[in-house]
């Protein structure tokens, strides 16, 4: 079961973001980690360490002009790990289609 205040604080943070609020806290963003975007992967592209979370979040910007990120449940994955479940909402913005 996950710490209930690090659940909080997770929460918080994905609110914060649907609100358009796209930035992270160096604190919480290990140096070693990778994205591995669906679109990004079909050209072989994946995002490592933090320059590269931020090049993944202006790709996404550039691409979409709605991003809602829904978190449904947290577990604990390990020390320190923890995995999320959700769905993501995504509208493109040349194209106005939506992706759930």
């Amino acid at each position: 079961m996950i710490d209930p205040d690090l659940e909080q604080r997770i929460r918080e943070r994905f609110e914060r973001w649907n609100r358009g609020e796209h930035t992270f806290d160096p604190d919480w963003t290990h140096p070693d980690l990778e994205i591995h975007a669906a679109a990004a992967e079909l050209s072989g592209n994946v995002y490592r360490g933090r320059e590269g979370l931020e090049r993944w979040v202006s790709d996404m910007e550039e691409a979409f002009d709605e991003w809602q990120l829904d978190l449904d449940e947290l577990e604990e994955a390990g020390p320190g790990r923890v995995l999320g479940i959700g769905r993501v909402h995504l509208r493109g913005r040349g194209s106005g289609a939506t992706f759930d």
